[in-house]
């Protein structure tokens, strides 16, 4: 009797062990137990954490949201460093292929297929974009910028700098905050919040509030009361038409 509760309670440690790893699939992405595709994953290196996954070369899986848990702590002054761009690792080569998070956004929003400067495929040579923001269409890569849904300079003041050196370099190269769009229009919008501008082909903009609305959640930034207050007031605004 006594074998068999001790037996009993191993297993139970065990499955409760094992409920909490984070796979990382073959493709490097990490999953946690919330993930949709974690039971389908049947051979993965193995951490204890999503913290210790990610900062081993893994990324996040679609939809997974940043807790405090991979956040820094705050500077015991309580002020908020300076922000520098190189803060913020971008246009990097997450996936090893040569080419970087601005030319695979090239790649994945040109609606025909792109061509290529040289046979190494790495840098997008021509394409077709349709650019939410203006609305227009365009086929040389020069006249468009990558730009960051929610800026960098605006994710480090509301939170970003508390975020690991590792998560920095994500928000910099998600995919998810990255659009291809009119370079003109791309310098006009800054670092400036959808409370301060919006892209002027109004049928985009409530989409535009809602993706930065995403990603904000996404990697635990914070507004301040005032600007909560705006936001939803555009949103409201710019989703109810």
């Amino acid at each position: 009797m006594r074998n068999f509760i001790l037996l009993t309670a191993m297993a139970l440690v065990s499955t409760s062990v094992f409920a909490d790893v984070v796979k990382q699939s073959s493709s490097g992405i990490c999953h946690d137990s919330n993930s949709s595709y974690y039971s389908r994953i049947k051979k993965s290196v193995d951490f204890e954490s999503m913290t210790q996954c990610l900062e081993n070369g893994g990324t996040p899986y679609k939809g997974y949201s940043y807790s405090g848990s991979e956040k820094k702590e705050a500077p015991s002054n309580g002020l908020i460093p300076k922000y520098e761009r190189d803060m913020y690792p971008h246009w990097k080569d997450v996936d090893g292929d040569c080419q970087n998070s601005r030319h695979e956004a090239l790649i994945a929003q040109s609606v025909s297929a792109v061509d290529f400067k040289t046979g190494k495929q790495c840098n997008v040579l021509s394409g077709v974009w349709n650019d939410p923001y203006s609305g227009k269409r365009f086929y040389n890569p020069g006249d468009l910028d990558a730009d960051h849904v929610v800026p960098l300079k605006w994710v480090h003041e509301h939170g970003g700098y508390l975020l690991s050196d590792k998560l920095k370099e994500a928000i910099a190269n998600d995919p998810a905050n990255i659009i291809v769009v009119d370079k003109s229009l791309n310098r006009q919008k800054g670092a400036k919040p959808p409370m301060e501008w919006l892209p002027p082909n109004e049928p985009y903009q409530c989409q535009y509030v809602l993706r930065f609305e995403r990603i904000v959640k996404k990697y635990g930034l914070r507004m301040s009361q005032n600007e909560a207050i705006e936001f939803s007031k555009v949103k409201n605004n710019v989703c109810s038409k």
